[in-house]
């Protein structure tokens, strides 16, 4: 009798390990986020170009008489500040899918998608780029992710170009959630 209890214990057990937990599959058409992708090369430029409003504001660096303020996903706000009560905004450096910033000397840092990029500094109205490491960030498209809350996405395809948005559409059978 033992014996075959036993084997009957053991047999729910394997055949509860061996089922397949579908519930968090999703086999169908459902509301969900779809990447919209470019592969202008005009994202990969980086150039001066005229103050302008922040609308995404990001964190600052200060550097001699200048703030130097990110704008997630476009560039790097010149902020005068020679004059700490009166501070003139002076600038816009263009950098696409930027997020973060580090200056070192006459060199400012950030990323352009998941590229390093190095931006000589030392004429702020005439900055160059100097040096590009492709590839150096983990390509998460510069953390540009549909909104968080339960929403289904369709995965992001590297080889179909940079993500610079997320379109809210109907979507089938997704991989991918957050």
């Amino acid at each position: 009798m033992k014996r075959i209890a036993y084997i009957l214990t053991f047999a729910l057990f394997w055949l509860q390990a061996c089922k397949v937990d579908n519930s968090k599959a999703v086999i169908g058409r459902v509301a969900g986020y779809k990447p919209i992708y470019s592969n202008d090369a005009d994202l990969f430029i980086i150039q001066n170009k005229p103050a302008r409003t922040v609308v995404k504001a990001g964190k600052i660096y200060v550097k001699d008489n200048y703030i130097f303020q990110n704008e997630i996903g476009e560039g790097i706000h010149i902020i005068h500040n020679i004059n700490p009560a009166n501070v003139q905004r002076t600038g816009f450096i263009s950098v696409k899918g930027s997020q973060e910033i580090a200056i070192k000397g006459n060199f400012l840092y950030s990323n352009n998608f998941s590229d390093l990029v190095v931006i000589d500094i030392t004429d702020i109205n005439n900055v160059k780029e100097v040096n590009r490491i492709k590839n150096s960030f983990y390509n998460t498209n510069f953390g540009l992710v549909p909104p968080i809350g339960g929403n289904y996405f369709e995965c992001v395809d590297k080889n179909k170009g940079v993500v610079t948005g997320w379109l809210r559409d109907s979507i089938d059978n997704p991989q991918c959630q957050n």
